[in-house]
């Protein structure tokens, strides 16, 4: 890390425009580590009506697979939603 801006100033340049980090609102200061919003939606994907269980049958893991992210986008964005209400 202490030679990138001289062996890759490009790369450099995104870390300075903070471009390694997950924003999860407009808020300042709301951006978390790319590692830690994983576990969050890892969290909840496992939560009520998650992944749990599915393992059991190929076909309805493989639904929940194709489904689960675009599921868990609307839930954010309803989430979001009622925080402006």
């Amino acid at each position: 890390m202490e030679c990138l801006e001289t062996k890759i100033p490009a790369i450099a340049a995104e870390f300075k425009n903070g471009n390694f980090v997950v924003n999860k609102t407009n808020c300042a200061f709301s951006s978390l580590p790319i590692d830690q919003a994983h576990e969050q939606n890892n969290k909840i994907v496992k939560g009520d009506g998650g992944a749990s269980g599915l393992t059991e049958s190929s076909t309805q893991l493989l639904c929940w697979m194709v489904s689960g992210p675009e599921m868990s986008r609307i839930i954010n964005d309803l989430e979001l939603s009622q925080e402006l209400i």
